[in-house]
């Protein structure tokens, strides 16, 4: 749940995460400032949550021995994306799924570095590390629109 709390003693417009509630507070709230501030709250939440699932997902896989470069862009119809070079690219967005959901992209990205396709050999992969990827996955898929709604207006990566 969103709320927003004007406050003219407080110059710049912030956004934080209290009892449940995404609080958006500050002086001179537009509807623009007030996106701005979830946006930027959402992406520094999706850099922790990222890295920390990230962390456990290498130690898990055994083809991987560090974590891949990676950063977050924002994207209308992926949740992430594995460049031939390696480099992981992650919609911030991810992080309002759950955690579940979060594993199985950088499951499925990871998996990239192994089989740099769609193969069956790829798949099989998926399907050794995550048994139930294709649940995941559907329900991910089945909250998109919802996800990424707020994307709508603009892209700050």
């Amino acid at each position: 749940m969103l709320k927003v709390i004007p406050d003219p003693e407080q110059p710049r417009v912030t956004c934080k995460l209290i009892g449940g509630q995404l609080r958006v507070q500050g002086k001179k709230v537009s509807p623009e400032r007030i996106q701005k501030a979830v946006r930027k709250w959402y992406r520094y939440r999706a850099e922790d949550v990222f890295q920390r699932r990230l962390d456990l997902m290498i130690e898990m896989l055994p083809w991987t021995k560090t974590a891949p470069s990676w950063r977050i862009m924002e994207m209308q119809t992926q949740w992430g994306s594995c460049s031939p070079e390696g480099a992981v690219l992650l919609n911030p967005h991810l992080v309002k799924g759950a955690t579940r959901a979060i594993d199985y992209v950088l499951l499925h990205e990871l998996c990239h570095l192994e089989e740099h396709n769609h193969s069956p050999c790829f798949y099989g992969l998926l399907n050794r590390f995550m048994p139930e990827w294709r649940s995941v996955k559907e329900q991910l898929d089945g909250r998109a629109e919802l996800f990424l709604s707020f994307s709508s207006a603009g892209n700050d990566s």
